[in-house]
C-alpha cells in the first residue's frame, strides 16, 4: 500500500513537472507574439506621424517593416517546429506503450496516458542508476542527480573528474607524465582528436580509442609480415623449381640476379629489389 501511494505522488510529481514545462512553451511563444505586436504597432504609429521631413527616414521605417516581417515569420516557424517536435514525442511515447502491450511492468498499472509513460522512462533510468523505481526518496535524489548534471562544471572539477573516469575504467594505465610523454599516444590524439585532449573529450575515450587503433595496426603489420614471407616462401620454391639461373660474364648479369644470388638474399633484400627480383625470376622461366 505504501508502495502504491509512492508510485502516485511520483507520477503526480511528473504531470506537474510536464504542465509546467508545457506552460513555459506557451509563455515563450505568447511573448514573442507580443514582442511582434509590440514591433508592428512601432512601425504603424511611426507612419502615421511621419511629416514631409521624415520621408528621408523611408529606409528606417522599411527596416522596421522587415524585422516585423522576420519576427513574425520566426515566431511562425518555432510553432511549427514545436507542433512537430509534439507530434513525433507523442508517437514515440504510443509506440513505447505498444511495446509494452500498455502496462507498466514496474507497477503492473495501464499505461493509459503520455503522463504514465513519461513515468515508465523515468523509472527505467531510475532502475539504471541503481535507484528504487518506486520509491518517492529515490526519484527525488534522481531529479537532484539531473539537477547536478545540468550545472555546468569549473575547469578544475572537469579535470578531477575525467581523471577518476580515467583510471576507473583503466586502473592498470600508465601515469598522466608517461601518458602525455608516450609521442604515438600524443601523435594520434592530434591527428584524430585534435584540440580535444584535456578539454572537451574525455581522456578514457581518447585513450580506449588509441589502444584499439595500435591493436589494429598492429594486426595490419603482421598480416603484411605473413604475406611478405608466403609471396617470398612462393617465389623461392618457383626459382628452386627451374633449370638455372644466369651464369657467364654478360651484360644480363648486371640486369638479372641468378638464382643463387636470389637464395642467398634476406627478407629486406628481396622488397627492396623487389622489381629486379621479380624481372629475374621471369627471366629464369624463359630460360627453361
Amino acid at each position: 500500500m505504501e508502495k502504491e501511494i509512492e508510485s502516485t505522488e511520483i507520477k503526480n510529481e511528473v504531470v506537474n513537472e510536464r504542465q509546467n514545462e508545457e506552460k513555459i512553451e506557451e509563455t515563450s511563444t505568447e511573448y514573442q507574439s507580443e514582442e511582434v505586436e509590440e514591433t508592428e504597432t512601432e512601425f504603424s504609429e511611426g507612419t502615421e506621424k511621419k511629416t514631409e521631413d521624415e520621408t528621408k527616414n523611408t529606409n528606417v521605417e522599411e527596416e522596421k517593416r522587415r524585422n516585423a516581417e522576420f519576427a513574425q515569420r520566426r515566431r511562425e516557424k518555432e510553432r511549427r517546429e514545436q507542433e512537430q517536435r509534439a507530434i513525433a514525442r507523442k508517437a514515440e511515447l504510443n509506440g513505447i506503450r505498444k511495446a509494452l502491450k500498455g502496462v507498466n511492468p514496474y507497477t503492473n498499472e495501464a499505461l493509459e496516458t503520455d503522463e504514465d509513460v513519461e513515468y515508465y522512462l523515468i523509472q527505467v533510468e531510475m532502475e539504471e542508476k541503481n535507484l528504487d523505481p518506486n520509491s518517492l526518496a529515490d526519484f527525488r535524489k534522481f531529479k537532484k542527480l539531473q539537477v547536478e548534471k545540468s550545472q555546468p562544471m569549473s575547469e578544475e572539477e572537469w579535470v578531477a573528474k575525467d581523471s577518476k573516469d580515467f583510471y576507473d575504467k583503466y586502473p592498470d594505465a600508465p601515469t598522466f607524465d608517461e601518458i602525455f610523454k608516450d609521442t604515438d599516444f600524443l601523435e594520434y590524439a592530434e591527428k584524430y582528436h585534435k584540440g580535444e585532449l584535456g578539454k572537451t573529450t574525455p581522456l578514457a575515450k581518447i585513450y580506449g580509442n588509441y589502444l584499439t587503433y595500435k591493436q589494429d595496426r598492429a594486426n595490419f603489420d603482421k598480416l603484411v609480415e605473413k604475406k611478405a614471407n608466403e609471396l617470398f616462401e612462393k617465389r623461392m620454391a618457383k626459382l628452386k623449381s627451374s633449370p638455372g639461373g644466369v651464369e657467364g660474364k654478360t651484360s644480363e648479369e648486371n640486369t638479372f640476379y641468378s638464382r643463387e644470388q636470389i637464395e642467398k638474399m634476406s627478407i629486406e633484400e628481396i622488397r627492396k629489389n623487389m622489381t629486379k627480383v621479380d624481372a629475374s625470376l621471369a627471366y629464369l622461366r624463359k630460360k627453361k
